[in-house]
């Protein structure tokens, strides 16, 4: 290769250049570095392995000219990695680049030698941070990697370089800004494209997605384009028998398996058949079916006896120790006897639930204005409805608590024997935002002044936020952190789909304090879903005088068709 620019190179080689102005230039030895060994120096080294470059060890021989380069994400040289290095061969053509060999995937870059590779045979010297050899940011620039490095399918050659996605006559291909579950983005990473109030990063997103939803309204869009060998239980497309999808809030891996690990004397079964007696225990018919037994060859001799193998201090031996599953009882005149524990039953009182009957309801609310509701914590905003009607829509609000609170006037007295209703909608396009919804009751704070508030809700969680798995719940806020009353799995619970989620409230006749509550989740569209939980004993409910309202957590949902009403009949 020619000798380019020779009047530059004879400049570096009398003076600091490639190495920064604030560098010290003294190896470990104390010794100073030869300027005229390098002339000039390219190089690019990704972010992540750090943003300043330095010459970590330099040898010139007769033989050979060794540079190694270090980067480091501090001035103290902490963590270095070893980026690229140059191993060139004497006699060295002096002011012609020669390519560094990389050893960090991403680096690249040239370097050129004065005359020191002549003039300084037997020089040696190594660096331990950046304050000694930093490299000058026109000689050494760090960059960005690109956060997709490949595409292709799962177990099949990734395509790298530059790779055109195209999208279908009814899937389009867009980026959109979007938390990834489960990946950690580390806090100099850059890529991102916001963060939410929990400080989780959003970022820029690849989305494969349908461009029209209503034509697919009412079918198994998984079921339509897995492609062989594509069945998924939460899609319910694997044909009968359906197989299970949560082992509690377990979900599989990426493969559909869990793996469970049984300790002791289990031992496994297979369930291959179904059989039916009469009677006389005659079997009449059999059938396929499946499962597992699990079982543990263990009698009561070995469950019911002490696991000391050795004489006691009276000198009994173990087969004379007491049956220690033996049922012992005495009766006692002067013995205090245990409280009896009453569960609570549920009870529908018609005179109670008339008494309690506000008679400025039911009422209904179309959100034509927006005067009976209080913005109480993050953002609810009035907008129009894109497909018709109005609705009450959170907004600028993904990344907080959205709350707001029915404040009629006159205002509703009691909460009990009431029905809160409201139709919710989980937006799938917001960027970065979570999806769920909830209706309200028994907003109040928590104390006088305390500045906390606590409530109720009857929520649908499209994302698994709470329990790992898309769900319908009730729950309260405690005014600091959320608790988990019961939960049920919703598998096919679908976005940008329309909701009628219901809470009944009823008091609990053994105790004023506490309540029951009922909550229903139904489809709008059709009968594909319809889930019921409680009755539900609650307690510490009291007072019951809260609001009623709407809520979400770091999601953007559309509610329409709020309404609350007496409870006149047992349910």
């Amino acid at each position: 290769m020619a000798t380019r620019n020779p009047g530059w190179h004879n400049l570096n080689s009398t003076r600091d250049y490639p190495f920064d102005g604030s560098a010290s230039l003294l190896d470990t030895s104390g010794k100073r570095l030869p300027v005229d060994i390098v002339a000039g120096l390219k190089l690019l080294v990704p972010e992540a392995a750090g943003r300043y470059v330095f010459v970590g060890g330099l040898s010139v021989t007769p033989h050979v000219c060794t540079i190694v380069f270090l980067a480091a994400q501090d001035l103290d040289g902490s963590n270095a990695v070893a980026v690229c290095s140059i191993s060139a061969r004497q006699p060295i053509s002096r002011y012609t680049a020669y390519e560094v060999e990389p050893l960090y995937i991403g680096t690249a870059g040239w370097i050129t030698f004065g005359p020191g590779i002549a003039n300084q045979i037997g020089y040696t010297g190594r660096f331990g941070s950046p304050r000694q050899s930093l490299l000058a940011p026109r000689a050494a620039r760090w960059f960005r990697q690109l956060p997709v490095t490949g595409a292709g399918k799962t177990a099949s050659q990734v395509l790298t370089g530059l790779v055109s996605l195209v999208g279908g006559a009814d899937i389009e291909i867009v980026k959109e800004c979007r938390e990834v579950p489960g990946e950690a983005v580390p806090a100099n990473d850059r890529q991102y494209c916001g963060s939410s109030e929990l400080g989780t990063l959003v970022r820029d997103v690849i989305v494969f997605r349908l461009k029209d939803k209503s034509t697919l309204q009412n079918q198994n869009v998984f079921d339509i384009y897995k492609g062989k060998c594509g069945t998924r239980p939460d899609s319910q497309n694997c044909g009968d028998p359906q197989p299970l999808e949560f082992l509690g809030p377990v979900t599989p891996d990426c493969c559909g398996n869990i793996t469970l690990v049984f300790r002791g004397c289990a031992e496994i079964s297979k369930i291959v058949e179904e059989a039916t007696v009469d009677d006389l225990g005659d079997v009449i018919v059999t059938e396929e079916a499946c499962g597992i037994v699990i079982d543990c060859g263990l009698g009561l001799a070995e469950a019911c006896v002490t696991k000391d193998r050795l004489p006691d201090a009276d000198g009994r031996l173990p087969n004379e120790y007491d049956d220690l599953c033996g049922s012992i009882s005495f009766v006692s005149e002067s013995a205090a006897t245990e409280p009896e524990i009453v569960l609570p039953v549920f009870d529908f009182d018609p005179v109670e639930a008339s008494e309690s009957g506000d008679p400025t309801l039911p009422q209904v609310d179309d959100f034509q204005t927006f005067g009976n509701w209080v913005n109480r914590h993050g953002l609810f905003r009035y907008k129009e409805n894109p497909s018709g009607g109005d609705i009450i829509l959170t907004g600028d609000s993904s990344a907080m608590r959205n709350v707001v609170t029915y404040e009629p006037d006159p205002a509703i007295l009691t909460s009990l024997y009431k029905r809160v209703a409201a139709v919710i909608e989980l937006r799938s396009g917001d960027p970065g935002a979570l999806h769920n919804g909830a209706v309200i009751a028994n907003y109040q704070e928590t104390s006088p002044a305390s500045g906390r508030f606590s409530y109720y809700v009857a929520e649908i969680d499209w994302d698994g936020q709470y329990r790992g798995f898309k769900l319908f719940r009730i729950a309260k806020y405690s005014g600091s952190a959320w608790i988990n009353l019961f939960s049920l799995a919703v598998p096919t619970l679908q976005s940008d789909a329309q909701y009628l989620v219901t809470l009944e409230i009823y008091p609990q006749s053994e105790n004023a304090d506490n309540a029951w509550l009922i909550a229903r989740l139904e489809s709008v569209a059709d009968s594909s879903i319809d889930v019921t939980i409680g009755p539900l004993a609650v307690s510490d409910y009291a007072p019951t005088t809260g609001l009623f309202g709407l809520g979400t957590n770091r999601a953007m949902s559309r509610f329409s068709d709020f309404s609350v009403e007496n409870i006149t009949s047992a349910p």
